[in-house]
């Protein structure tokens, strides 16, 4: 493989890591609208021979439903791509004004550093 080959290919991987979320969505809402596109030919040719008074209203029906379907895709995948998100604990109510002095509970980290594994893990790395 030339080096121009390989620098090239580079270029597009990353530019396909960087642009991931909106190819996706641009590559599915487009298989979205051609798919529904070919059902509601089949739909419109069924009312254009039996019931035509109902094709303007299955055409606005099918437009309301179309874009609800795509806004909850484009919706899902957002959720997808950002992945599971960490949610905040609700703040509670602190005092307005805090005081000097310290607390008298003992922060999470010093309770991490009582617990008897971490502790012989670290004497293990300092006794080296």
């Amino acid at each position: 493989m030339s080096l121009y080959r390989f620098a090239r290919l580079t270029a597009i991987l990353s530019l396909l890591r960087r642009y991931r979320s909106q190819l996706f969505r641009m590559l599915f809402a487009a298989l979205f609208a051609l798919i529904t596109a070919w059902q509601y030919q089949d739909v419109a040719r069924f009312l254009d021979q039996h019931h035509p008074q109902w094709a303007a209203l299955a055409l606005l029906l099918k437009t309301l439903i179309v874009y609800a379907a795509l806004l909850w895709v484009f919706w899902e995948f957002s959720r997808m791509l950002r992945g599971p998100q960490e949610r905040a604990p609700a703040p509670s109510s602190r005092p307005a004004a805090q005081s000097a002095t310290p607390t008298s509970t003992p922060s999470r980290l010093d309770q991490l550093i009582d617990k008897p594994r971490l502790r012989s893990r670290r004497q293990d790395i300092l006794d080296d």
